[in-house]
């Protein structure tokens, strides 16, 4: 059997998943890798097949979804011409870990395209949503990767096809501490205005580990604030000895911390759907929410640094579970994606 397995590589969720998954996808037979967008710290310990621009988010410094940023970042034209390059006719089996290009050349070719990942959770029923009505980035969620089928990936099986989140190796086999100091990271904010929030605290007692795409070697802004450049082994290590976590409501960290049962406060990125999601299900788990990252809600950060306590939670390992299902599905779908009047016009201008 060949399997092409898609990762989306804008986030090292998507990455540490396919770290895992794979070894499983292999005991069926052959596995190539593509892997689009280049957004990510984790080494990759696999032959990569393909490698793509794919589709990015555009964000602005303040952590919030630009829309326009996002447009002037993508293009058409590129976009269609990687869709062409990829053989997706040779493959037996097509998986798509939240990866558009395999979703869209097996569309492309009347081909089943299994899908694998937290966003494509989002779709079924008992998944918590955010307050606000998002129906334009609800709409994009549902049909930037147009797969046939899917298995979503969540903190909790809020459903049939959805699992609990792959905790990786390296996290499970991680001897945890509490050293006193707080890990940060909010890539798309501006490590400063971080450092400004972090001193107006009235506490004080903690260090402030702040892991930025800013900077390319340690900085020590002052005795208690240090910039750390982005370093996968370092972010690990800060990890498993950190008292607490602020981040954004990305679902790689977050499961990764909850498993870990560090205290989190997460901070979505305003207007991205998926997030707005993670955090709907994190604040009914318990994990403390913050809108922003901003001077007014520094009272907020006091409350939560002395009176949060945190949420830990085991998950089991399902990797086996999740590959053996995804082929099932694999063999028992048939393609359906024409009769979708939305797919059916990006496919008049692919072919």
């Amino acid at each position: 059997m060949k399997i092409l397995y898609g990762v989306q590589g804008t986030g090292n969720g998507h990455l540490s998943r396919a770290i895992e998954l794979l070894p499983e996808f292999q005991k069926y037979g052959t596995v190539d890798i593509l892997i689009s967008g280049e957004k990510n710290l984790l080494p990759l310990p696999f032959e990569v097949k393909y490698r793509f621009k794919g589709l990015t988010i555009g964000m602005n410094d303040k952590g919030k979804l630009s829309f326009s940023r996002t447009f002037a970042q993508n293009h058409l034209r590129p976009f269609i011409h990687e869709i062409r390059q990829i053989n997706i006719e040779k493959y037996d089996v097509v998986i798509s870990d939240f990866e558009p290009l395999t979703a869209w050349s097996s569309l492309m070719k009347n081909k089943e395209c299994v899908g694998i990942g937290n966003q494509f959770s989002m779709m079924h029923p008992n998944v918590p949503v955010p307050p606000e009505d998002r129906k334009f980035a609800r709409f994009i969620t549902e049909n930037l990767v147009p797969v046939t089928d899917s298995i979503g990936i969540h903190y909790e099986a809020y459903h049939s096809q959805i699992e609990t989140p792959i905790i990786s190796r390296e996290i499970k086999n991680m001897k945890t501490d509490d050293q006193g100091f707080i890990l940060v990271y909010l890539p798309a904010h501006d490590p400063n205005y971080i450092a400004l929030v972090a001193k107006s605290l009235r506490n004080q007692q903690f260090q402030w580990r702040i892991f930025t795409p800013f900077v390319k070697n340690v900085v020590q802004f002052s005795s208690r604030i240090v910039f750390q450049p982005l370093s996968r082994i370092e972010f690990q290590k800060s990890l498993s000895n950190c008292s607490a976590v602020i981040s954004a409501a990305g679902f790689g960290l977050t499961s990764e911390a909850l498993y870990l049962g560090k205290k989190i406060c997460a901070i979505p990125i305003k207007k991205h759907f998926e997030q707005e999601c993670n955090a709907a299900a994190l604040k009914r788990l318990g994990v403390y929410i913050l809108p922003s990252l901003n001077l007014k809600y520094a009272s907020d950060l006091d409350f939560w640094l002395s009176s949060v306590l945190p949420v830990k939670l085991n998950y089991e390992d399902n990797s086996k579970s999740i590959v053996d299902k995804a082929l099932c599905l694999a063999q028992k779908l048939e393609f359906t994606a024409e009769k979708d009047p939305v797919k059916k016009k990006f496919l008049s201008l692919i072919v």
